[in-house]
């Protein structure tokens, strides 16, 4: 069960709410908990975060893989990085 519905219903309720509903509608976004009000737009919204977090996540251990692999240190990687381009 998704608090955005809710939260819609209380905005229409009480306006003055409107502002602080969209703050936390905002935040349960990014967390991965919204889904729009709107039937049409119900898929889901947050899987490519996910999969961004998850590359990010790669990147980073890849380049800790580096460095102990190869003893590598940040300078060397960007380095290669110049040779590749």
């Amino acid at each position: 069960m998704y608090p955005t519905p809710m939260m819609s219903d209380i905005v229409e309720k009480h306006p003055t709410f409107e502002e602080s509903v969209d703050k936390a509608i905002y935040w349960l976004f990014w967390v991965g908990a919204y889904v729009s009000p709107n039937a049409s737009a119900n898929n889901p919204t947050h899987v490519p975060i996910y999969i961004m977090i998850m590359v990010l996540v790669l990147d980073r251990v890849s380049i800790k893989w580096m460095e102990n692999r190869f003893g590598c240190t940040l300078e060397k990687i960007r380095y290669f990085k110049v040779l590749e381009e």
